[in-house]
């Protein structure tokens, strides 16, 4: 699938098929992944512009679909360690930046996605 296909997608399915499906049986929720750096700030300008968007979204969704009893939320998991990131961070940066974590560790991939 190109890329603006899969940007695109999961807002299509959205209001093509869940949303009216939601609104048939009295409800639902929609949670969305966002990052704490639209918020904050990062050295990834674009990410950080597409998490922005994200809550921007489930603003406007939650605003929006709040009278059919459907709850759109953003969930910021805060910094998740993914296998690219072991490979591809200076090795002396994680150590130094998990502190920042109330658990004073990184999530793995797995624990966000329930593996």
């Amino acid at each position: 699938m190109p890329c603006s296909n899969q940007l695109s997608y999961p807002a299509r399915a959205a209001k093509g098929r869940l949303i009216p499906q939601m609104k048939r049986l009295g409800g639902g929720s929609i949670i969305n992944f966002g990052s704490v750096s639209a918020r904050i700030g990062s050295n990834f300008p674009a990410y950080m512009t597409a998490k922005a968007g994200a809550h921007g979204l489930t603003k406007g969704l939650a605003r929006d679909l709040g009278p059919f009893n459907i709850r759109v939320n953003t969930l910021l998991p805060g910094w998740v360690m993914t296998e690219r990131q072991r490979r591809e961070l200076p090795k002396e940066m994680p150590a130094g930046n998990s502190n920042a974590h109330p658990t004073r560790r990184y999530r793995s991939d797995g624990v966000v996605s329930g593996r």
